[in-house]
């Protein structure tokens, strides 16, 4: 099992809000509601070192030691894969206008 935060978010739909803990079972993907205008951070507790967007053209992602900085660019939802050392995490980017 995978732990990581998400910044901005709630687990259950990882609605806007505050900053919450989520857990991966390396299985399900997770989903990450999105608002354009605003960067939304994930951390994780090992370094992520590549991600992998279903639709890169819509969304910008800055690495910045074990954090992503993900901000969408159009309102898009896509598949993201982060892959560190020991484990690939899955999510589903959604975003709202």
């Amino acid at each position: 099992m995978a732990v990581f935060s998400i910044g901005i978010f709630s687990y259950t739909d990882l609605q806007a809000g505050t900053v919450r803990t989520a857990y991966s079972d390396g299985v399900t993907m997770l989903p990450v509601n999105l608002r354009m205008g605003q960067s939304t951070i994930l951390r994780f507790f090992e370094k992520p070192r590549k991600v992998v967007l279903g639709n890169s053209n819509y969304y910008s992602v800055e690495f910045i030691d074990n954090d992503l900085a993900i901000q969408p660019l159009g309102a898009v939802t896509t598949n993201c894969f982060v892959y560190g050392v020991k484990n690939v995490y899955g999510f589903i980017l959604r975003t709202n206008q």
